[in-house]
C-alpha cells in the first residue's frame, strides 16, 4: 500500500468546494497534498498571488486534517515568505510541512536546508535532476552531499507534472531515478491525472500527470503502475477529481492484488467471469517468453470456442482439447497464432495494460475483473 495525495489550487477552486474536496480525500485515506506558489510568477492563466487570504486558509485546513502539505517555491517566493536557509519556521507557521526546491541549488545548499531546526522536509525535483543511464548525475551528487553534510531523513523527491500534452515523461526513463532514491532511503512521488477535472492549469490540454502515457488513463490504474514501479506517493495533479476516482484509488491502493479489467467476448458465460474474478492468480516464476501464464485455474472445464488468433494482451484459456492444461489462463505478450486448444475469452482493457509487465516472473498477484462491472465515469479529452 502506497501513500495518496491531492493537489490544491485555491485560486482555481471555490473555497467551500476545495474544503469539501480535501475533507473527502482525507476521509478516504489521502494524507498528502501539493500546492504551487509559483503559478502567478509563471503566468498561468487565472492564477493569483499566494498572498491572497484563501491560500493561508487552505494550508491551515491541511494541517488541521493531518495532511502533509508540500509547497513549490523559488528564491523570490522563499524571500517573500520570510525564510532563510537556516530558518524555515515561517513555513511551519503557515501549515506547510515540505518545501519543494525548484531552482538550481548546489548540493551544499540543499544539505544546509535539510539541517533546518523546524523539521521542514526538503523535496528535490526528481525530473530536473535525473540523468538517465548516468550514475554520477546531479541527483546522485545532491544525495551524496546531503548524506555527508545534511539530513537524509528530511529529504524527499518528486517528479514534475506536465499539464501540456505530449510533454510528460516515459515511465522507463524514471526507473533509474526511482532506484537511486530508494538506495538512499528517500521517498519519491509522482502525479496522475483526473479524467473528470476541468482543465484549469492548462486549458488546451487534458490531465496533469507525470507520465505521458497516463494522461488519458483512469487515475487508479496509473496509480497502480506507479506504485508497482516503486513510487512511494501518488498525487492527483489536477485541481479536483471525482468522488468515483478518489474512491477507486483508495480501493485499489488497499487491494492485495493488481486488478486487471477484462473486456470479455459475449460468448463467455457469466459464471466463468465470476469464477475468475474470485481467484487471486500468479504468473509462473519460470517466465515464458511469449505469455503471462497462470496455472492455478487448471481443471476448469471449457468447451472449444473462439479458437482465433491470440493478439497481445488478449485473455485466453486452454479448452478441453488442451487435455491436462485445460483451464490454464494466459495473457500473450505478443501476437500469437490460433491454437485449437486455446479459446480467446477477451482482452485486457487498454487502461491496465501497463500493469501486465509486473505480473511476470510471479512478481505480483493479480485478479481478473469484468470491465463491464467497473464504473468508468471517464470523459473524453
Amino acid at each position: 500500500m502506497g501513500t495518496l495525495g491531492v493537489s490544491i489550487y485555491p485560486e482555481f477552486t471555490d473555497c467551500s468546494e476545495l474544503e469539501q474536496y480535501v475533507r473527502t480525500a482525507s476521509s478516504l485515506g489521502f494524507t498528502r497534498a501539493f500546492t504551487s506558489l509559483l503559478l502567478d510568477r509563471l503566468h498561468f492563466q487565472g492564477s493569483r498571488s499566494f498572498l491572497a487570504p484563501e491560500f493561508a486558509a487552505a494550508w491551515r485546513m491541511c494541517a488541521d486534517l493531518g495532511i502533509r502539505l508540500t509547497a513549490d517555491v523559488d528564491e523570490v517566493v522563499f524571500a517573500q515568505l520570510g525564510c532563510t536557509p537556516d530558518d524555515l519556521s515561517p513555513l511551519t507557521a503557515l501549515g506547510i510541512a515540505a518545501l519543494r526546491v525548484d531552482s538550481g541549488l548546489s548540493g551544499e545548499e540543499l544539505a544546509r536546508l535539510t539541517r533546518n531546526p523546524s523539521s521542514v522536509l526538503v523535496e528535490l525535483n526528481a525530473s530536473e535532476l535525473m540523468v538517465p543511464g548516468l550514475n554520477d548525475g546531479s541527483l546522485e551528487q545532491a544525495l551524496r552531499c546531503i548524506r555527508a553534510q545534511g539530513d537524509l531523513s528530511k529529504t524527499i523527491a518528486c517528479f514534475n507534472f506536465y499539464p501540456r500534452r505530449d510533454t510528460g515523461l516515459s515511465a522507463e526513463d524514471m526507473t533509474d531515478t526511482i532506484a537511486l532514491c530508494k538506495s538512499y532511503g528517500v521517498e519519491v512521488s509522482a502525479f496522475v491525472a483526473s479524467q473528470t477535472a476541468p482543465s484549469r492549469l492548462h486549458a488546451p490540454s487534458c490531465g496533469v500527470c507525470t507520465v505521458e502515457r497516463h494522461r488519458g488513463l483512469p487515475p487508479e490504474y496509473a496509480m497502480a503502475e506507479l506504485f508497482s514501479m516503486g513510487i512511494d506517493c501518488v498525487l492527483l495533479g489536477d485541481v479536483s477529481a471525482s468522488l468515483r476516482e478518489l474512491k477507486a484509488m483508495a480501493r485499489l491502493n488497499t487491494a492485495a492484488e493488481l486488478e486487471l479489467p477484462v473486456v470479455y467476448h459475449t460468448w463467455v458465460p457469466e459464471a466463468l467471469r465470476k469464477r475468475l474474478a474470485a481467484l487471486a492468480l500468479f504468473s509462473r516464476r519460470d517466465q515464458p517468453e511469449a505469455t503471462v501464464r497462470a496455472t492455478d485455474t487448471r481443471g476448469i472445464l471449457l468447451e472449444p470456442c473462439c479458437c482465433t488468433a491470440r493478439t497481445a494482451y488478449s485473455l485466453t484459456m486452454d479448452n478441453r482439447r488442451g487435455l491436462q492444461y485445460m483451464g490454464e489462463v494466459q495473457i500473450p505478450l505478443k501476437d500469437l497464432g490460433a491454437d485449437p486448444a486455446v479459446s480467446v475469452l477477451g482482452y485486457i482493457h487498454e487502461s491496465a495494460r501497463g500493469l501486465v509487465r509486473f505480473l511476470r516472473y510471479g512478481g505480483r498477484p493479480f485478479r481478473l475483473v469484468d470491465y463491464n462491472n467497473v464504473c468508468q465515469e471517464v470523459q473524453p479529452c
